[in-house]
């Protein structure tokens, strides 16, 4: 055995430990290991019971999501499932941190489950496109009954361990030490196999009520699978279910939707890991302008020093946050939480109070004359290489984009220290290399251009239904009115021409370095303008299509539309090398 799982006999229970940081993913050697550590304690002449336990911040938060486009790799999480639960002697599993997907599979699995107070559990598979793949959607209806059950699956949603208790989902909750609550459990608890539990579909008519209630209610594909297999659970044998619930998993991962949504969420992953460095956290966030930006510090708990030359600028700045907690206090915030927020800012006219800052962002927006350059006498925070700018996205959408603007000059631990300090303030962070206006702005602005083009010969109905087709809001443009002269161009005929237009100007941005990766892309506009998940982004799409085909068909609309039309140099390069964005490596 390696270190991924280890044993440890104490009396006469085996506990089974997971060590598998940082948040002890079931990956294949994993599982293997654990089945093994498994089969040599129900071997054992002298282990009566077996906890199964992990180390670190949480029990397994689930498989590893990049398993699903690997080569099959032995032993598969149902497997090891159905092994525990077959097991003749007593298996307890000890819960804490997040128990999510296949941690809660295999948790539900064991014949009984203690968690630690404040413990998460939930099955968030639905948010790829999946339904539980290793027996979640059998057993934990027979834990919680249908209602439970599909609230859980259909929301995506985490309960903590207390309502876990009143839901059935796990047998006692402990604020002591769980291991050793565990350990006592176990020698005294008998085999409780969750395939053999049928009190909470005793009454088959109720559980079939909540079943039609939620597939009345289930919009996508995926919702119909699980609420169909929730089904089976009250319908069909144990093994029936099972086989039921592998079909339907296999049906839905193999979808356009689950295929895009693993995308956008491999893709988030890359931009998160620009800069994978552990870096103490700011908790004093220097701002040379940026009023909007201090509302977001100072929610979420950080001090906020702002710092402008001009007087009027910091009055405006104070007024701003000011109307805004007033505001937030008349919406039902706190007063207490206002005053405590408002207590944390400090609004000066010297440069020199941003010392004490852990970081600073600059705010202020392009200027003939930098104030960096302006001030001969900065504090060592101040720089050039040390500073940032971070572009907002505050439109009523709800976008979360942060884009950071960063120097070729920086140090990989300040830009992780910015990037964090995003995610700190509920945004999601995305390093970009632009000189004028930000990636979404001129991705808005271009596509624009684009309707402008296509006005005379589309009303703006049919560009507003084409936008959405695309997968954008059609909200965040200004969609022209121009008179029509012909109206000759269907929606479908619309949407080809906006998504290509869209691959080709992320292909421009791309070449000219605006983007670590061309997946950033995706991950901006998803979070920048509502760019819809189900549908990846244009990079997907282009490497869909296939960058040749979408040269050809910019060919084709520039013979038919007329000279705007034209291939950018790194879409020419990739369809002439039938190659396609994913084969581009990071810059």
């Amino acid at each position: 055995m390696t270190d991924k799982v280890t044993q440890t006999r104490i009396g006469a229970q085996a506990v089974l430990r997971i060590d598998n940081p940082p948040v002890n993913t079931l990956t294949a050697e994993v599982r293997r290991e654990l089945l093994d550590a498994f089969d040599e304690a129900v071997a054992a002449a002298d282990v009566t019971a077996i906890v199964i336990a992990a180390s670190g911040q949480t029990f397994p938060v689930g498989r590893d999501i990049y398993d699903l486009d690997r080569p099959a790799s032995p032993p598969d999480l149902r497997l090891l499932c159905e092994r525990i639960e077959a097991s003749p002697k007593p298996v307890v599993v000890a819960l804490h941190g997040t128990v999510l997907g296949g941690g809660l599979e295999l948790a539900v699995a064991a014949h009984h489950r203690i968690a630690r107070v404040g413990t998460q559990l939930g099955c968030p598979e639905i948010s790829l496109g999946l339904p539980p793949c290793a027996g979640g959607t059998q057993r934990i209806p027979r834990l919680i009954g249908a209602d439970g059950a599909l609230d859980l699956m259909l929301s995506g949603r985490m309960i903590d361990a207390a309502q876990a208790l009143k839901l059935g989902l796990v047998d006692e909750v402990t604020d002591l030490d769980l291991e050793q609550a565990a350990i006592d459990y176990a020698s005294v608890c008998g085999v409780r196999r969750t395939s053999d539990q049928r009190i909470r579909m005793e009454d088959g008519a109720h559980f079939l009520q909540s079943v039609e209630a939620h597939r009345a209610k289930s919009g996508s594909f995926v919702a119909v699978k699980i609420v169909d297999c929730v089904e089976a659970a009250l319908l069909l044998p144990m093994e029936a279910g099972l086989t039921l619930e592998a079909e339907a998993f296999a049906e839905c991962a193999a979808s356009d939707v689950a295929v895009a949504l693993r995308h956008i969420f491999f893709a988030e992953e890359a931009a998160a890991q620009v800069v994978a460095k552990d870096v103490q956290p700011v908790r004093h966030l220097g701002l040379v302008g940026g009023a909007d930006v201090a509302i977001l510090a100072l929610n979420s708990g950080l001090t906020v020093t702002l710092v402008s030359p001009d007087r009027a600028e910091v009055e405006d700045a104070l007024d701003h946050v000011g109307a805004h907690f007033e505001v937030a206090v008349a919406s039902g915030m706190p007063e207490v939480q206002a005053v405590n927020a408002l207590s944390r800012l400090s609004c000066m006219t010297e440069f020199a109070a941003l010392a004490e800052c852990d970081l600073v962002l600059d705010q202020s927006g392009d200027t003939p004359d930098p104030w960096w350059e302006l001030d001969g006498d900065l504090p060592d925070v101040l720089a050039r290489e040390n500073i940032f700018s971070m572009r907002l996205q505050f439109p009523a959408r709800g976008a979360k984009l942060a884009e950071i603007t960063t120097h070729s000059d920086t140090q990989p631990e300040t830009v992780a220290k910015v990037m964090q300090t995003g995610r700190q303030m509920g945004r999601v962070p995305l390093c970009v290399d632009m000189t004028e206006g930000g990636l979404i702005e001129t991705l808005v602005s271009r596509m624009e251009v684009l309707m402008g083009h296509l006005a005379p010969v589309a009303s703006s109905d049919i560009l507003s239904a084409a936008l959405s087709d695309v997968g954008l809001p059609a909200a965040a443009f200004t969609v022209p009115t121009a008179p029509l002269e012909d109206e000759r161009l269907p929606v479908a005929a619309v949407r080809e021409r906006l998504e290509c237009w869209l691959i080709n100007e992320a292909a421009y941005l791309i070449s000219a370095g605006a983007v670590t990766q061309p997946t950033d892309v995706d991950v901006a506009l998803v979070h920048g303008l509502g760019y819809a998940r189900t549908r990846g982004g244009p990079i997907l799409q282009a490497d869909r299509i296939t960058p040749f085909e979408v040269v050809q068909r910019i060919k084709r609309f520039a013979l038919e539309d007329g000279s705007h039309w034209h291939a950018a140099d790194l879409l020419q390069r990739l369809a002439n090398e039938r190659q396609k964005f994913r084969d581009l490596k990071k810059t």
